[in-house]
């Protein structure tokens, strides 16, 4: 009964008082505007987008999160509309941050399952609903929102981790790169060790999208500016150099021209594809948070 009892409070129970103050909006569109808003069914929300064009219509993977099991999993549904396909993965728990890239004529995804301590690499075998687990990049990590960037010949796994529950929110950037994304050695990076950001309870500069190539050659990295609360605010560095031994990025003070379109603060996630974007932001906030600053 206790179990029982454990179980309630921490799905049903605590997922609906979480109802109260976290909520999400997701808005798709062509890059240079307008979005569209995407809306949730009741009792959950959509968050963490990611484009994908297939067959001809553009498709958003994203995060539901489900109340009454306070957890979330990935779906896909087509930007025009229509029903929410779960997406199969291996294993049970929350799933997030639905990352997913093409590679040499095939379509990968990299979740967020940080509560499973590991990092996977998943292989589409039917879009939108079926995908295999081809890799476990990382055992015993816990890693949150996760990017993989091909630069200089080598892959670049761009991440956040945990190294205990004891750090709670506590997240520190990290990177580890590879030669080969399916067999390579995943090396850490030394900025690792560093652990930037840890002081923030709220994850701030953990990744909020993948890093965005532009025509100019800028990589851009779209990242949480979250001080007060998990999703306040969306801020954007300049890659500058990335390399086995170095990183160095730029924040910038002001929203790249090429963003302009996104909706107001306070933003939480922002991905483009093919000449789409889409973002989510956040519309409910803890209570006792002023939102001026």
């Amino acid at each position: 009964m206790i179990s029982l009892l454990r179980h309630i409070h921490g799905t049903f129970l605590s997922g609906w008082w979480r109802w109260q103050k976290e909520h999400y909006d997701v808005f798709a569109g062509p890059q240079k505007g307008p979005l569209s808003r995407v809306r949730a069914p009741f009792g959950c929300y959509f968050a963490d987008p990611f484009l994908h064009f297939h067959a001809g219509e553009y498709w958003l993977l994203m995060e539901q999160f489900l109340y009454s099991k306070n957890r979330g999993r990935l779906v896909a549904r087509r930007a025009s509309g229509g029903p929410v396909i779960p997406i199969t993965l291996a294993g049970p728990g929350h799933a997030s941050f639905p990352c997913v890239f093409e590679e040499g004529g095939h379509l990968y995804l990299i979740p967020e399952t940080g509560n499973t301590g590991t990092l996977d690499l998943y292989i589409c075998e039917r879009f939108p609903d079926q995908w295999r687990l081809v890799r476990r990049l990382a055992d015993n990590l816990d890693a949150a929102d996760t990017v993989p960037l091909r630069h200089a010949g080598r892959w670049w796994l761009l991440t956040s981790i945990r190294r205990s529950r004891a750090d709670d929110g506590h997240r520190s950037w990290a990177i580890f790169h590879t030669d080969n994304l399916l067999t390579g050695e995943l090396i850490p990076h030394p900025v690792n060790d560093e652990r930037r950001h840890a002081e923030s309870p709220f994850s701030a500069g953990r990744n909020a999208g993948a890093v965005i190539p532009m025509p100019d050659g800028r990589l851009l990295r779209p990242f949480h500016d979250s001080h007060r609360y998990y999703g306040e605010n969306l801020g954007w560095t300049r890659i500058d150099m990335l390399t086995p031994s170095t990183f160095i990025e730029t924040v910038l003070t002001e929203t790249p021209v090429e963003f302009t379109a996104l909706p107001k603060l306070p933003l939480h996630h922002v991905s483009t594809h093919s000449g789409w974007m889409a973002c989510d932001t956040r519309n409910r906030i803890p209570y006792g948070i002023n939102r001026g600053k």
